[in-house]
This record gives structure tokens, C-alpha cells and sequence, in this order.
């Protein structure tokens, strides 16, 4: 006598939920994240693969045997700093198919990927020889695209001149030495 078995259990994963850190420069199809769940049923009804029924903007792929989540798009911090998506596990039963789902939360951690740029492209300044020492003569700006220590500017003078002028490497100040 065999007994068969029936699709009785749908897969598991060890968590309802998952939260990963993934770097906004990791490259396409480098694997974030090993999804598993697990179905004590034999044969089809306890073979699992992987779907994602939900995936904003088509950013990641899941590899249905393995489960292995991976980046089919690049991620950019600056357009978005996370991600919510469900990687779905479906058991393969001949009779019905049972699933279950994993909620995905994709944090972006920023990279310094921007450079930094001045609000003007040339400042022209007109500096009376009669101006004493130590006098601001320009205030230059520049921003970053980046957020945090990424995004953190330090000025400089460069070619020479700091000879006659100096710059306040926190605020872009220009002044006559």
C-alpha cells in the first residue's frame, strides 16, 4: 500500500519580514539577499519556487529555484531610499498550490557617486588695493548631491593663489591675505 501525499502545507519562511542595507553602487545582478522558505510536503507539493508580486519599478529580480534576490536595476539614493517589496514562495502541488509571502524593506545607503558643484560657474571680483588684510572679498558656494559626511564640502584654493588670498575651508570665504 502508498500513501500520497496531499499539498496539506503551504511554504514557511523563518520570518513574515525582512529588513537589508544594500549600498546604491552595488552592481546589477549582485546577489542582496537569499530568501528560503521551506514546505514539509514531498514531491511538487513540496517543491518551492520564488516570485515577486511585488516589485516597485521593476528594481529587483528573484531567482525562482534558489531564491536569491538580486538588483536588475541600478539604485540611486537620490531618487529613492528604500524599497518595499514581497518576495512570494509558491509550492508546485498538482491539485492546488499553497503560498506564502515575505515582506522586503530595502534600505539605499547613500555613496559619494556626486560631485560637487558650484552655484556659479566664475566669480569676477574687483579688490581695491586700499583693502586691509584679513577683509572678505568673496563668498563662493557650492552643494552636493549626497547626504552626510558624503555630502560634507571642504574649499581650497588652488593654482597659486592662495599667495594673496585665503579661503575658510568650512564656509567658501574669500579673504585678502
Amino acid at each position: 500500500m502508498a500513501i500520497q501525499d496531499v499539498n496539506d502545507n503551504a511554504p514557511e519562511f523563518d520570518s513574515p519580514s525582512v529588513r537589508i542595507s544594500v549600498p546604491e553602487n552595488v552592481e546589477l545582478g549582485t546577489a542582496i539577499y537569499a530568501a528560503h522558505a521551506s514546505d514539509p510536503d514531498s514531491g511538487e507539493n513540496g517543491e518551492v519556487r520564488y516570485s515577486l508580486p511585488v516589485n516597485p519599478g521593476g528594481v529587483f529580480r528573484v531567482d525562482a529555484s534558489g531564491g536569491q534576490l538580486t538588483l536588475g536595476k541600478a539604485l540611486d539614493f537620490e531618487l529613492a531610499q528604500r524599497f518595499s517589496l514581497v518576495v512570494q514562495a509558491s509550492d508546485r502541488g498538482t491539485e492546488r498550490q499553497l503560498s506564502a509571502n515575505l515582506s522586503v524593506l530595502v534600505e539605499v545607503q547613500d555613496a559619494n557617486d556626486n560631485p560637487p558643484t558650484f552655484e556659479r560657474a566664475e566669480y569676477n571680483v574687483h579688490v581695491p588695493e586700499s583693502l586691509p588684510a584679513n577683509s572678505q572679498v568673496v563668498q563662493v558656494a557650492a552643494s552636493d548631491k549626497d547626504t552626510g559626511n558624503n555630502a560634507r564640502l571642504t574649499y581650497r584654493l588652488l593654482g597659486g593663489a592662495d599667495a594673496h588670498f585665503g579661503i575658510f575651508p568650512n564656509s567658501g570665504a574669500v579673504y585678502l591675505r
